[in-house]
């Protein structure tokens, strides 16, 4: 993480497609699910995405919490 690489092995993903609706022959009503095979990447995704939340979370004012971890879209109206 230091030096700002990511090893090739730590990117291999099962892709796999998820039917949307309609024509289940069109490839076009399908979504690809991409699935983290290593251990080792989610962990550090989870590092990752926790180090940059609390980063965001210091800068952002309470005003700006729309689509934002418990955030409700309700308090964003009001």
């Amino acid at each position: 993480m230091v030096e700002g690489v990511f090893s090739d092995k730590w990117k291999a993903n099962s892709v796999t497609p998820i039917f949307k609706s309609g024509d289940r022959t069109d490839v076009t009503n399908y979504r690809p699910i991409s699935i983290i095979i290593s251990h080792i990447a989610k962990i550090f995704e989870s590092l990752v995405y926790n180090s940059v939340l609390k980063s965001v979370d210091n800068i952002l004012i309470n005003e700006q919490h729309g689509n934002w971890v418990s955030s409700w879209s309700f308090d964003n109206n009001m």
